[in-house]
């Protein structure tokens, strides 16, 4: 039952992946069938014309209608395989599309919270390799699986009504084809599904170790790593040839049936056509229509080795797509109008402005999926408008939970969240993440110019509005000694950027989305104390109307702040008005925290 109830779901959602490139798809099939379907006539007239070359020589005028209707159904078929091939090309890009939207907003469900559960080598190798391996499947596997139906029925019946027995022969041996391709496929399988999981390990590996090579050279580990992926990579390789020995097993077996069949047919056609119970003309169409009731069926088995891999990655991404996911979404298809502001002066809150705390959370529990103990526990807390809060507490106490859920990456187990006094929901998620600016300890710079890293804010700014947020925050500074300037690339992760510059291009990206709301993750973390001073300066700057919430481990960034959250535990402990600077100095050194001061 459970087996029923898991294919039918596996076919909706084939369905649903097919669903907006549906008429690329039925172009593509129709199109193979009726080219399939011309080679009936085809074969007829081909016949005909060499068994009436000496019969009709000077009959010029049938001779003459026989080429053009050759030619003619010749002409078809390749307009209709022409078709077919342009056809699955729009398929196979439509399918793609569909897939990688479908995977990455539900990747893009997990935030912060599930994203690490694999390899980042693994979830590239799901995005991009896996999906590759899947088209196949559309494209050729599933019109194929059509092909070999409907062609073999067709060209059985004509067959029968020429030669019944040559029909009879045809059905008694096709069977053996699909037989034995599933009984070698299931061979095939486990060794195609150990294959698959050996290339994800190794891409995986790969990306690691490409990523942490500084950290590999640092403990003189390098060479290490080279014969452990030299190892995978033999494990592949080993995988990979036991794959395809079975898979030319498969072929060998699938021609020697086809070969065998139509060589039973051929015979038969022959003894009759000694005794002269059968023309020369439907003879020779029998034969030639023996081969071409097989090809579909050969064609199948093909496939459906060929596809076997995008069958294993399938279920993956099925399996992906069948995880429940933490946090909210904004689907890819949906976009925030951009709006040109004044980023000095005002904000773009796309909320209506009330006497309601702008942020409640109202007795929140949220327990990540593979821990024993909350995260969060029973958490309720206010921000109102303008009030800057420094969230503070020991290393696994829940702040950096606190904020997914603020952003929409986690949901709440039990409780809810109020933003602007609506509930946090799908419908308000994608206004409420317009409204907050987001910095966190190492931002992400993307592989691109300096300028698109901080359009990436606000696609639609004006140059000025870019200089003016640059020079705020000292971009500018850094920028003029930059060869080409705004325009000069830098590397993803910010190469060759220091993390000052990298979080100073992430404060005007904040700047230029020019939002109500501020959420700081340890932005000066990997900061010196000048820098420090320097972030914060800008911050101090901010309109009164704009709420800043900062995770802090020093003591220097709390004093600036006006009101104080402890966490402790998953639990908001304490809320305190930060006055008394020993008081708050003994205070960090019970909790183990920094008092380290930037001074000013």
């Amino acid at each position: 039952m459970f087996l029923k109830r898991k294919s039918r779901q596996d076919t909706a959602r084939i369905l649903k992946t097919l669903y907006g490139s549906l008429s690329w798809f039925l172009l593509t099939t129709l199109s193979g069938v009726l080219g399939g379907l011309l080679v009936i006539p085809q074969t007829y007239l081909f016949a005909r014309l060499i068994t009436g070359i000496p019969a009709h020589l000077n009959d010029e005028s049938m001779m003459f209608r026989v080429w053009w209707l050759l030619g003619g159904a010749i002409l078809m078929r390749g307009a209709c395989r022409y078709i077919m091939e342009w056809s699955g090309g729009h398929l196979s890009v439509g399918v793609k599309t569909a897939m990688r939207r479908t995977l990455l907003n539900h990747l893009i469900r997990f935030g912060q919270t599930g994203l690490h559960r694999e390899q980042v080598g693994e979830w590239i190798q799901t995005t991009y390799t896996d999906i590759e391996n899947v088209e196949p499947f559309f494209r050729l596997a599933l019109p194929q699986m059509i092909f070999a139906v409907v062609l073999p029925s067709a060209v059985l019946i004509v067959v029968f009504w020429i030669d019944w027995i040559s029909g009879l022969i045809l059905l008694v041996t096709a069977p053996l084809i699909p037989f034995f391709m599933t009984l070698l496929g299931r061979l095939a399988k486990s060794r195609t599904t150990r294959r698959w999981e050996t290339m994800r390990q190794l891409g995986g590996h790969f990306y690691d170790i490409v990523s942490g090579l500084t950290t590999l050279k640092w403990f003189n580990r390098s060479k290490a790593q080279v014969s452990v992926v030299a190892k995978v990579g033999e494990a592949y390789r080993r995988a990979t040839m036991d794959t395809l020995k079975l898979a030319f097993l498969s072929s060998f077996v699938l021609e020697l049936l086809a070969t065998l069949g139509t060589a039973m047919v051929a015979v038969g056609v022959g003894l009759r056509l000694l005794t002269g119970h059968l023309s020369f003309t439907d003879g020779l169409t029998t034969i030639m229509l023996a081969g071409e009731f097989y090809l579909p069926l050969r064609s199948l088995g093909g496939q459906f080795h060929a596809s076997m891999e995008g069958r294993v990655a399938l279920q993956h991404i099925n399996s992906i797509l069948d995880s429940p996911t933490p946090g909210w979404t904004v689907p890819l298809d949906r976009a925030i109008p951009s709006v040109s502001v004044n980023v000095q002066t005002t904000t773009s809150s796309t909320f209506p402005q009330t006497n309601h705390p702008i942020i409640r959370v109202e007795n929140v529990i949220y327990t990540y999926p593979e821990a024993t103990t909350p995260a969060l526990d029973s958490v309720s807390v206010s921000v109102y408008a303008g009030e800057r809060v420094a969230i503070i507490g020991p290393s696994g106490a829940g702040k950096s939970t606190l904020f997914s859920l603020l952003l929409g990456f986690v949901r709440p187990q039990h409780g809810s969240v109020y933003v602007h006094a609506e509930r946090l929901s799908e419908r308000t998620i994608a206004a409420w993440r317009h409204d907050v600016a987001y910095i966190g300890q190492q931002p992400h710079i993307f592989s691109g110019s300096v300028l698109e890293n901080l359009k990436l804010a606000r696609p639609a700014a004006e140059f000025n509005e870019i200089q003016r947020v640059a020079e705020q925050t000292g971009v500018a500074e850094f920028v003029q000694h930059l060869t080409h300037g705004y325009h000069t690339k830098i590397g993803s992760g910010g190469v060759p950027l220091s993390a000052g510059q990298i979080q100073r291009i992430a404060l005007a990206r904040a700047l230029l989305k020019s939002c109500s709301v501020w959420l700081l993750d340890e932005p000066t973390a990997h900061l010196d104390v000048e820098s420090e001073r320097w972030f914060m300066e800008v911050l101090r700057h901010l309109p009164p109307s704009q709420t800043v919430l900062i995770i802090a481990h020093r003591l220097s960034t709390v004093e600036r702040m006006n009101k104080a959250f402890l966490v402790q535990n998953g639990r908001v402990t304490t809320v305190v008005s930060p006055k008394d600077l020993d008081e708050r100095k003994k205070w960090y050194e019970e909790l183990g925290l920094h008092s380290l001061r930037s001074g000013g």
